[in-house]
């Protein structure tokens, strides 16, 4: 005898992960799921309560996610050591050094799932998100950090395999009352802030034509000779272009400082630039705006080398996490390496021994 259509379990079980992760998610962000998808499970909409106070708003901030929802994830250790920057080579591990064991939940992903990924590039984030249908805990990992920063470099080989295993640090749990919650929404912004360091790119290097030929006439160096020449009114257009930006918004409690840093010495540039007397000499001023577009154009960098390593089963980014529960408050190795004037690697070594005898 014939049976009739018949729900699986699996199916179930597939659909009470994407329910989960609505639940995981603030409730006024919005969640959609194309159909039919290729790899891509949820398209999600970020929102904010509206100033006043009556709806919410879109920030026009978007993120992709993959939904892998079990009853039994794969949990365990990975042993972590330091290592160099990937972004410019393959990594070579001090093995001599300090180690962290990270718990983890392992998930093994086809490969044409995260070729997809790695096809979309970084500015796009897709989250992979391992729910666990039991505790209804969301375990979340960014696939386009992961590739780069981990795939790619520890198995080059892994686009010629059926699957690769992907590692999530346990402590990745979605829950927006949560001080890291502010990464995922930092995630979100990523196309905005890629946006902002080509914009940041290109008025540096329109500045140095006009501070190297500035260099060899003083006599033109006051801001009346600026505001005249018509290089007055494109530096003001730059400033005032760069804060109306979105990326300086707030994210959370635990914000990207170097966002903080170039958007106050932006806003003391465009105060000297509207208010200084015209035959006060500009030179002070030229050389800050070199020192803030400069500031401005290495946020790229640093993104690159530092923000895209947050959160993943790497030494760099639990050292991160470590020092952050141990001081009660965020780190940022950025700063750390700047102010020392030494790798980063070694900050984090220093700093968490720092942590350690805090807490004794």
């Amino acid at each position: 005898m014939s049976r009739t259509k018949r729900r699986s379990s699996t199916h179930m079980t597939a659909e009470r992960g994407v329910d989960l992760v609505g639940t995981a998610l603030p409730s006024h962000w919005v969640l959609r799921e194309p159909s039919p998808d290729y790899g891509l499970d949820l398209h999600i909409e970020v929102f904010e309560l509206a100033d006043d106070e009556d709806g919410w708003d879109t920030l026009g901030e978007h993120f992709f996610a993959q939904v892998k929802a079990t009853e039994r994830p794969d949990a365990g250790t990975v042993r972590v050591y330091p290592r160099t920057n990937v972004a410019k080579g393959l990594p070579a591990y001090d093995r001599s050094a300090e180690y962290r064991d990270l718990e983890v939940v392992r998930f093994s992903l086809d490969v044409p799932e995260l070729r997809t990924v790695e096809a979309m590039g970084a500015a796009v984030p897709v989250l992979l998100l391992v729910v666990d249908v039991l505790s209804k805990t969301v375990y979340y990992v960014c696939l386009n950090d992961y590739i780069a920063k981990v795939l790619s470099p520890e198995n080059p080989g892994w686009r010629s395999q059926k699957t690769a295993t992907v590692i999530i640090p346990r402590s990745n749990q979605l829950d927006p009352g949560s001080p890291a919650f502010s990464y995922v929404r930092l995630l979100a912004r990523r196309p905005k802030l890629y946006a902002a360091f080509q914009a940041f790119h290109y008025q540096k290097h329109e500045f140095g034509y006009v501070f190297e030929r500035l260099s060899f006439l003083p006599e033109l160096r006051t801001f009346g000779s600026l505001r005249d020449s018509g290089d007055g009114p494109m530096l003001l257009s730059f400033l005032k272009t760069s804060l109306a930006l979105d990326i300086w918004a707030d994210t959370g409690p635990r914000r990207w400082w170097p966002l903080d840093d170039v958007r106050s010495q932006m806003e003391q540039c465009r105060r000297v630039l509207e208010h200084a007397e015209p035959e006060a000499d500009a030179t002070l001023f030229l050389h800050q705006m070199v020192g803030v577009l400069g500031a401005a154009e290495n946020l790229g960098r640093m993104y690159e080398e530092l923000c895209r390593e947050w959160r993943l089963p790497t030494f760099l980014a639990s050292f991160g996490a470590e020092v952050e529960e141990s001081i009660g408050g965020p780190v940022d190795l950025a700063r750390c390496a700047v102010l020392s004037g030494t790798d980063v690697a070694g900050c984090a070594s220093r700093a968490s021994r720092s942590a350690s005898q805090q807490g004794s």
